[in-house]
């Protein structure tokens, strides 16, 4: 059994660079905040944000010179084309503004632009929606959605493809932009934790 350790970017208070890096795959996103610090340097699995919001990491060639980028064996991008076409996305967030958040994909822009070498991976629609289902009552069509956080996303990947492993997560806040359903997800993963599915170490 592999030991799987998901570091989320909220600040940890205390070292477990040691529990990390002893770690058989460690999985971080985005610019990776802990790393090199208290959650310590080992470095598996990328998980970049590819939708709209990635623009940044492309025109800003974010990852060009970050001393970590080549660490990584494999990327995963979250998000895939068409996830909201029948999905009541919540109008704060593009649903009855008549935009479409996950229209773009700059994953390959991501991958040139700071020329990272790595296989990757998509996650798909339908494991999109499995995710969203997780999250939102199955007898409620028409309340409005908001998308799930990459590190939820991560987080129910491996539950689903390595069920077997031991799985843990730090630095998981709970918090960031408007546009995730923090408190669900929060609640999800705590109930993981209680049944023993995951472990959920404190930041």
């Amino acid at each position: 059994m592999s030991h799987i350790t998901i570091v989320g970017n909220a600040p940890l208070a205390k070292d477990l660079s040691l529990f990390v890096n002893s770690s058989d795959i460690v999985v971080r996103f985005n610019w990776p905040a802990t790393w090199a610090g208290n959650s310590g340097t080992r470095f598996d699995i990328w998980v970049i944000a590819n939708g709209r919001g990635g623009r940044k990491f492309v025109e800003q060639q974010t990852f060009i010179d970050a001393a970590f980028k080549h660490l990584p064996g494999q990327i995963w991008f979250p998000r895939a084309l068409g996830l909201h076409k029948s999905i009541p996305l919540n109008p704060l967030y593009g649903g009855a503004l008549g935009v479409d958040p996950e229209s773009e994909d700059v994953a390959r822009e991501i991958l040139s632009a700071n020329e990272l070498p790595q296989p990757y991976l998509h996650f798909n629609e339908s494991f999109y929606s499995r995710c969203i289902r997780s999250l939102y009552d199955n007898d409620c069509p028409h309340c409005y959605i908001q998308m799930p956080s990459a590190g939820f996303m991560a987080t129910q990947y491996v539950l689903e493809n390595m069920p077997d492993d031991r799985l843990s997560l730090i630095g998981f806040g709970f918090e960031g932009w408007a546009g995730h359903p923090w408190e669900l997800e929060r609640s999800k993963i705590k109930s993981l934790a209680n049944q023993g599915v995951l472990e959920l170490i404190d930041p």
